[in-house]
């Protein structure tokens, strides 16, 4: 009897799908090099790799990971609270544990800007055309702004209130 429910459920559904492990799934979408171990699965709009994990979840629901992390976890260990897992390749698709360190916010910061990966840096105009070379004017938090732009606003500001 039950030999005969297996096949009515089987002619009726198919045959059972085993679902695969994150771990399984992860290493399917892994193309090891001698360098830099490339995600090829989901990228996220920075260019990370992503991956979902349905474990947990609610029911037809899903919750995203970062490829790099997930990696970092499964072969280094955990993540500290507020770490952040930097890429010693500059390589955002890759998951090679040997090119992936521990870090905070300040030294991911530090090593973009060190590597000249800086968007900022890499302008050479303010958002009105002024030419920083001649303008830019540093802050004491890293920053910089528009002499220019700046004169304009405080000529407006000035003009308005007394006009």
């Amino acid at each position: 009897m039950a030999e005969s429910n297996a096949r009515a459920r089987l002619k009726r559904f198919g045959p059972v799908k085993l679902r695969l492990s994150l771990e399984e799934r992860f290493w399917t979408m892994v193309d090891k090099t001698e360098g830099c171990w490339n995600w090829t699965g989901a990228l996220n709009n920075a260019g990370y790799g992503m991956i979902s994990d349905r474990a947990g979840a609610a029911p037809g629901s899903s919750t995203a990971k970062r490829a790099h992390r997930l990696s970092y976890k499964m072969l280094k260990g955990p993540i500290p609270e507020g770490g952040h897992v930097l890429h010693s390749c500059d390589n955002r698709k890759c998951v090679n544990p040997a090119h992936l360190s521990i870090g905070t916010n300040e030294d991911n910061i530090a090593d973009r800007v060190g590597k000249g990966r800086s968007y900022s840096k890499q302008q050479t105009h303010c958002k009105n055309g002024h030419e920083w070379a001649t303008n830019a004017v540093p802050t004491a938090d890293g920053y910089r702004f528009c002499r220019s732009c700046s004169n304009k606003r405080s000529n407006e500001y000035f003009h308005a209130k007394k006009g």
